[in-house]
């Protein structure tokens, strides 16, 4: 029998909001800094909007390589019997 509570929250579910967060906040910080520059504000929103999806792929890519690793862990402790 598992140690672990049936109603335990999976570690990624915390990080799916603040990588949006963090996602939103970079996009805007790199459009703003983008104007205080003199940029055409296209430019400044095309800027943002890379920044944006810069900082959501690598969000993504690291929570799929948490769940990997989460799911490569669970199937060790399997293989091994124990808790």
């Amino acid at each position: 029998m598992s140690d672990k509570p049936s109603g335990a929250i999976h570690p990624a579910a915390g990080a799916r909001p603040l990588m949006r967060r963090a996602a939103v906040a970079a996009g805007c910080f790199a459009g703003l800094i983008s104007l205080f520059h003199h940029v055409p504000v296209s430019i400044a929103a095309l800027r943002g909007g890379a920044a944006f999806l810069g900082v959501l792929l690598v969000g993504k890519l690291g929570l799929a390589a948490l769940e990997r690793s989460l799911a490569a862990d669970r199937r060790s402790e399997g293989e091994r019997g124990g808790p």
